[in-house]
């Protein structure tokens, strides 16, 4: 009886395992890398922004700001719909998914309502 709980506990512990690995299909992992050279960029333009001083500028960094906070969204949302063991959602679904929900997100952010 021993015998059969341990052969369990070591499929369970395999399934789990396949799913770690998935979850950094080659689209998640170049979009992570996509958004750590996007997070350097910011960085040193924060620093050019901060010592220039200028409205302009300023506006212009907010809104690069928040497509660089979208785009970091994508592997963040991926990672979270694939780990969550009681979805069972496969990586290609959840890049889909965090896709739909990035880009609800952007619309929310972007769409100015009218003023009349």
């Amino acid at each position: 009886m021993l015998g059969i709980r341990r052969s369990k506990t070591n499929t369970n512990q395999r399934k789990i395992d396949n799913r770690a690995s998935a979850s950094c299909s080659p689209q998640s992992c170049a979009c992570g890398l996509l958004v750590i050279i996007l997070m350097l960029f910011r960085a040193g333009w924060a620093t050019f922004t901060f010592v220039r001083g200028n409205e302009k500028t300023r506006g212009a960094f907010h809104t690069f700001s928040t497509v660089v906070w979208l785009v970091w969204l994508i592997p963040y949302v991926i990672g979270l719909l694939v780990g969550i063991p009681m979805i069972h959602l496969e990586p290609v679904c959840a890049i889909g998914a965090s896709m739909i929900a990035v880009g609800l997100t952007a619309l929310a952010l972007f769409i100015k309502p009218s003023r009349k």
